[in-house]
């Protein structure tokens, strides 16, 4: 016996020469144990993908910090450009007062920060894409050189491309930041640490100077002249709102940071003088002291400071303390950040050599146990594999409807499982005269396809299957004989116990075979056929294959037998049903001729009764009334009889028509009021406005109303019957209305228990009420019949002693589902 260790979705996605290895290993009993052990070693795999998604966390978050660190690197040449930036913008701003040397100086400075940050650009562009804007600022600062080597352009306008250049760089800074996560950092001391270097200082930076230009432009009456004194003070007074904002974010910044940090050394000397430095330089932006500048220009100045010159030159000072404080605090905080994005890499690294140690050390503890346990798991999956078969071959014959394909799937399990290269089921042949004896011939057959490899054994095979339709096996007589006599399981050694095969000795020894084993199909101790199965293998008998396959073949016996079972039930099934197709066709083919007679006996009864009345022959009116009103009723119950056949033959068709639903009313009422007034009945019909017309068959919409009606004021006396029409929502394709007629009484009502058997045919609710009011119950289904064929149904409710609602829903547009399915 051989066993398949791997499913069989993985094993046919391995390529050809692996699973032919696995083959040739499965096959060795001496290095199963081995190979138990591999194999259960794969339950390690799902450790190893949480291990490899934790490494894959790491891995990314240590990348992360590679990549703030590189967005650090980007940005500090860039900070040192903005500085030199602002610088220039200003030295541009007081041309020609500047001189040309310190001009070109600045210019040849600005130049190298570039080439730095253009290094830089080489090395993260790929990770930061940065080269589009950068080359933006290039190209803007181009055009700066030249406009200040022309002189073409105005101061105003210098001063705009000077600034143009200077957002760019601070806008760079800022797509530095987020492209390199600076700005997502999940650390909170990071991500401060990161929003004051990215964004807090390189504004209050450009806020500085701004101010500062803007405030000595004031004081040396050098406005644009498209700006009035008033917009530039209110740009001003803005400005020192936002230096007085950045001061308050830089200060809650310092907190956070050292609340989430508190081992962490910030350079709070250097906050605290730039907080003192801002302070100082929003001070210098008064208006008090521009106003005293104009007014020393007419009247002798009697202090230093209302000279304009003295407050343009304290303001500058003011603002070039603040702007080198402002760099100063940057230079400070950039180590520290980049210290604390190495020290996280670090330590991230570690968490992931921890990780892989770990999962090494689990790893080897799993291998030791597996190596521990590999015989007894070898013993359990064998056990496993015995029960897999008998679960597979019970939900096999469970689900069959076929016993040819349902014995073959079964067969094809059984050899799969156990190992064997060639199955048979031999089942029993009735005998063809009461003298001859019972034999067993072949149904079934499956064997292996790497059984039949070559020429020679195709042809060998097909001489296997012309022996099986030619031999005929008798009780007692080779090893399937015995089997089938003795029934009990029968082993055979092959090829000494050959003369067994019954004149397949020659075509057994070109396959190879080694053993055989009989199985006796069992239901109870009769025995329904053979199970034989052949291998190359050399295969004895033990308990537990015999366990097996006794059990094995005695739940095919039980199959086979309630199959055959099935397979008699549903003949008497169909059969029944023909018949009872052929009595609602004779009786709907009869309907003429059981109605003529009756109509006649009427007819004549009416006619007899009416010569009575005129010669006054008053003792036969009672007897002629009589037999009147049995033949009506006898032509009802033929009609209801009759109906039903029809409906059951197929045979019942709608006669679909425009009918206005009030005026159907007028032919329903008259028709029950005889009821009515025998039980003391009172009727009240109630219909709505928007009841107006409907398609549907009149005459079974009547039939139907009355039939219902008829029941409600038969079991009522001295009661009120109410009819209430109204309009309701349908949802069908064909009609998105519908007419619900509901009839409520306040009769005998009908039990909970009786309500299920309403609508069955010959039934009613309570066999008593059979007894006291009569009726053969087919009214009810009738009435439901009709109404399904028109595409409603009906409904009840009742309560015992209290009454009853039938409620009736019909499309407005009632469609003939017959005639649609059959055109």
């Amino acid at each position: 016996m051989t066993d398949s260790f791997l499913p069989t979705q993985l094993k046919n996605r391995l390529p050809k020469r692996l699973r032919s290895t696995l083959t040739i290993l499965r096959d060795n009993r001496s290095i199963r144990p081995l190979i138990v052990l591999s194999l259960l070693g794969l339950f390690t795999l799902p450790l190893g993908i949480l291990v490899r998604q934790l490494v894959s966390e790491i891995d990314s978050k240590i990348n992360v910090g590679i990549r703030e660190r590189q967005g650090l690197a980007y940005s500090q040449p860039l900070i040192r450009l903005l500085d030199s930036l602002l610088e220039y913008r200003d030295m541009s701003h007081q041309m020609p007062k500047v001189k040309p040397i310190y001009v070109f100086w600045k210019q040849q400075e600005i130049y190298r920060q570039f080439q730095q940050v253009q290094a830089q650009d080489d090395r993260l562009n790929s990770i930061l894409t940065t080269n589009d804007r950068h080359q933006k600022i290039l190209q803007d600062w181009q055009l700066v050189l030249q406009a200040t080597e022309n002189r073409n352009l105005t101061r105003a306008e210098l001063y705009t491309l000077n600034s143009s250049v200077i957002d760019n760089t601070q806008n760079q800074i800022t797509h530095v930041g987020d492209m390199s996560e600076l700005i997502l950092d999940s650390n909170l001391d990071t991500y401060y640490l990161s929003d004051m270097l990215i964004h807090l200082l390189p504004t209050t930076a450009k806020k500085i100077a701004t101010a500062r230009d803007l405030h000595l432009d004031r004081l040396n009456k050098t406005i644009d002249r498209r700006s009035s004194f008033n917009e530039v003070s209110s740009q001003l007074q803005y400005l020192k709102l936002g230096l007085e904002e950045m001061e308050n974010l830089l200060q809650r910044n310092r907190r956070t940071i050292m609340n989430s940090n508190p081992t962490l050394e910030l350079p709070n000397n250097r906050f605290l003088s730039l907080n003192n430095r801002l302070a100082k330089f929003r001070d210098s932006l008064s208006d008090m002291q521009v106003q005293q500048s104009l007014n020393s220009e007419s009247s002798p100045a009697t202090e230093p400071t209302a000279d304009p010159k003295f407050l343009a030159n304290k303001v500058r000072e003011k603002a070039d303390e603040a702007l080198r404080e402002t760099f100063l605090l940057y230079e400070y905080l950039l180590p520290i950040t980049d210290q604390l994005l190495q020290e996280r890499i670090i330590h991230r690294q570690q968490q992931r050599q921890n990780a892989i140690l770990f999962t090494s050390l689990v790893l080897f503890i799993i291998i030791a146990i597996y190596g521990f346990l590999a015989r007894s798991w070898q013993l359990r999956h064998e056990a496993e594999q015995r029960l897999k078969l008998q679960y597979q071959t019970t939900q096999i014959a469970a689900e069959a409807t076929d016993i040819p394909i349902a014995l073959s799937n079964i067969l094809q399990v059984l050899c799969q499982n156990q190992g064997w290269q060639l199955g048979e089921i031999w089942q029993l042949e009735a005998p063809s005269s009461l003298e001859a004896e019972w034999t067993v011939q072949c149904s079934n057959q499956w064997q292996d396809p790497k059984l039949v490899q070559t020429v020679s054994q195709i042809a060998t095979i097909d001489q296997w299957k012309q022996s099986q339709q030619t031999l005929h096996i008798q009780k007692n007589v080779g090893f399937i004989g015995r089997a089938w006599h003795h029934r009990t399981i029968e082993w055979l050694t092959l090829p000494d116990q050959s003369i067994h095969l019954w004149g397949r000795t020659g075509l057994a020894s070109q396959f190879q075979f080694q053993s055989a084993v009989a199985i006796p199909i069992l239901q109870g101790d009769i025995c329904l056929g053979i199970i034989a199965l052949f291998s190359q293998s050399q295969l004895a008998a033990s308990q537990d294959n015999n366990a097996i396959f006794s059990t094995l073949g005695r739940h095919l016996g039980e199959f086979l037998h309630r199959q055959k079972t099935a397979i008699e039930l549903v003949h008497a099934k169909d059969q029944a049903e023909a018949s009872s197709r052929s009595k609602s066709q004779f009786l709907a083919n009869m309907s003429h001729e059981l109605r003529t007679p009756l109509n006649a006996i009427i007819g004549y009864s009416e006619l007899l009764q009416e010569d009575a009345e005129i010669e006054g022959r008053t003792d036969m009116i009672s007897d002629l009334s009589k037999v009147k009103n049995a033949g009506r009723h006898l032509l009802g119950l033929i009609n209801d009889i009759l109906d039903l056949s029809k409906i059951e033959a197929g045979r019942m068709e709608l006669y679909l028509e425009q009918f206005e639903v009030r005026s159907l009313l007028t032919l329903v009422v008259p028709t029950i009021e005889p009821l009515l007034n025998k039980n003391s009945n009172h009727l009240e019909v109630h219909c709505a406005a928007s009841v107006g017309t409907m398609y549907a068959d009149v005459t079974k919409v009547r039939q139907v109303l009355v039939n219902l009606l008829s029941n409600a004021t038969k079991f009522t006396h001295n009661g009120i019957i109410k009819l209430t029409i109204s309009v309701i929502p349908w949802e069908d394709s064909t009609s998105l209305r519908g007419v619900e007629f509901q009839i409520e009484d306040s009769g005998i009502g009908i039990a909970p228990e009786h309500l299920q058997k309403l609508f069955q045919n010959f039934t009613q609710a309570d066999a008593s009420t059979t007894r006291e009011y009569g009726g053969t119950g087919l009214g009810l289904a009738i009435s439901q019949q009709f109404c399904q064929m028109m595409g409603g149904h009906i409904l009840v409710t009742s309560e015992l002693g209290q009454g009853s609602i039938f409620t009736i829903r019909l499309p407005l547009n009632v469609q003939d589902l017959k005639n649609a399915h059959n055109p």
